[in-house]
């Protein structure tokens, strides 16, 4: 599903190089569900965007479904990351013009017929709890329930992989524990392949394994 090869991941300010990924190897599996660990600013993000080829200045190595990253063009790349990779951030990245179902619809304007993603949009807010929500706008909405919008947006264009950076950073104790429990779900139910960044270990601990990024190198813990 996705491979990384002695990727490497250097960033330059001034006379200063920063080397954040220093020969990162790492094989996942088809519908593996995996926790990211680390230090702050030892490039967890990074690794991250790298894999959603949203960063493309790295040396080696990515394939994701069979596809080399580093051989696409910024179009092909855009329309690969739409197409197959669903984003979950820790700021939800909403438009408060927007209700909830057209939040979710955003990723499917990318695509050759977007008027027929509404349909899901509306069976995902369902999914993820919102149905009395559609039609509301995200200004009028918690926390919690603009997570869920913006998981309901990641999985709109069914993608087989979902990536997510500290998901439940801004979110209260309770509400990341249902933000959570939602994520296993998904993860069984679609069985989409599920990579979390997180420093809460009791994310980690729901994840079928925990990987820990440390002096630019990855290994299992």
């Amino acid at each position: 599903m996705i491979d990384l090869s002695d990727v490497h991941r250097t960033f330059v300010d001034g006379s200063h190089e920063l080397k954040v990924l220093q020969g990162v190897n790492w094989h996942i599996e088809d519908g593996d569900s995996i926790a990211v660990m680390g230090r702050s600013g030892t490039g967890k993000s990074t690794l991250l965007n790298l894999i959603g080829g949203l960063d493309r200045k790295y040396k080696g190595g990515i394939k994701v479904d069979g596809q080399s990253l580093e051989k696409m063009s910024d179009k092909e790349l855009t329309r690969f990351r739409n197409e197959k990779i669903g984003l979950v951030f820790q700021s939800f990245h909403l438009m408060d013009q927007l209700t909830t179902e057209e939040n979710v619809m955003l990723p499917t304007w990318f695509s050759q017929k977007p008027g027929e993603y509404h349909q899901r949009s509306c069976d995902l807010l369902q999914r993820v709890g919102l149905a009395d929500k559609i039609g509301k706008y995200p200004n009028r909405l918690s926390g919690g329930e603009k997570q869920r919008i913006a998981i309901a947006r990641a999985l709109v264009m069914q993608p087989k992989i979902l990536l997510c950076d500290e998901p439940t950073g801004n979110l209260d104790e309770q509400t990341s524990e249902e933000v959570l429990q939602l994520f296993k779900e998904l993860h069984q139910e679609e069985g989409i392949t599920l990579i979390m960044i997180t420093h809460d270990h009791r994310i980690a601990a729901a994840t079928q394994k925990t990987m820990v990024l440390k002096n630019g190198r990855l290994e299992q813990d």
